[in-house]
């Protein structure tokens, strides 16, 4: 009896030591939203020069689609939001730096940043497209053989072209701003862009440009927003801000203000 009344007890013990080892370290294991309502700020990563999803606006402000869902978000979790303007190719870095705390600004999903990074659900669906100047004898993308393609750099459209097998032969610049890129495009120092669909029609309509999209998509995606790898309460609590904001109707308007229809695909 009393060699039984031991067991049982030193039984106990492991498992009270057990219990005692683990509740820290759950703790411990992802800390991220209570870190960012700690400080009271949450800081997002953008792309200052990807219109509509983030860029600077004439008076220097800055201003977008995914800066508004963002400011909406900020405001319901009581959080100050602090716009932090980055390299886009550098983004990785910055989230494992701690230099700000996700990136929100057009962020498509791909398997390599499903590794890097934590990401959200998918809040709106894009396309990857060819423009040309209109008037030029490009019609399909076949006709872009031998010729010069540019890109953004650290994009997902870099990666998309770099991994295809079924397009034609041709060279690929890159740059970090796709404004750059139009620009060489007049110019005749390049032949065609490869874009997101939604930078590329916002640019068009807001410019009034004369441009002509190749009739072939490729790599419909889907945008989301990305933390650093493992922070996930920090990554759930604004899943489900957005979730509120769709059911409330809160999404479609920020979304109409800026498409003219609700794109979003928040769940």
């Amino acid at each position: 009896m009393k060699k039984r009344m031991r067991v049982i007890w030193l039984l106990c013990i492991v498992m009270m030591l057990a219990l005692t080892g683990c509740g820290p370290e759950r703790e411990r294991k992802d800390s991220s939203f209570q870190k960012v309502r700690d400080k009271g700020e949450l800081i997002l990563g953008f792309d200052d020069n990807y219109p509509p999803m983030g860029f600077t606006a004439a008076d220097g402000s800055y201003t977008g689609f995914d800066i508004d869902m963002a400011k909406e978000v900020c405001k319901r979790l009581n959080l100050t939001l602090k716009l932090q303007p980055i390299v886009w190719d550098e983004k990785e870095k910055d989230l494992e730096d701690g230099t700000i705390d996700c990136v929100w600004c057009g962020l498509s999903v791909n398997d390599e940043r499903r590794a890097s990074m934590t990401l959200s659900g998918m809040y709106m669906d894009n396309e990857q497209i060819f423009v040309v100047n209109k008037g030029s004898s490009y019609k399909s993308v076949n006709d872009l053989e031998g010729k010069v393609v540019g890109t953004q750099s650290g994009s997902s459209t870099e990666t998309t072209l770099k991994s295809a097998n079924n397009l034609p032969s041709f060279e690929l610049i890159t740059e970090k701003e796709y404004i750059d890129l139009f620009q060489m495009m007049e110019d005749g120092k390049i032949d065609s862009v490869f874009i997101d669909s939604v930078l590329a029609y916002y640019y068009i309509a807001e410019n009034n440009k004369q441009y002509y999209v190749l009739p072939a998509v490729f790599d419909t995606e889907g945008f989301a927003v990305g933390f650093r790898k493992g922070d996930e309460s920090l990554r759930d609590e604004i899943q489900k801000t957005l979730s509120e904001m769709r059911a409330d109707g809160t999404l479609a308007k920020i979304s109409t203000e800026w498409f003219g229809t609700d794109v979003t695909t928040v769940q």
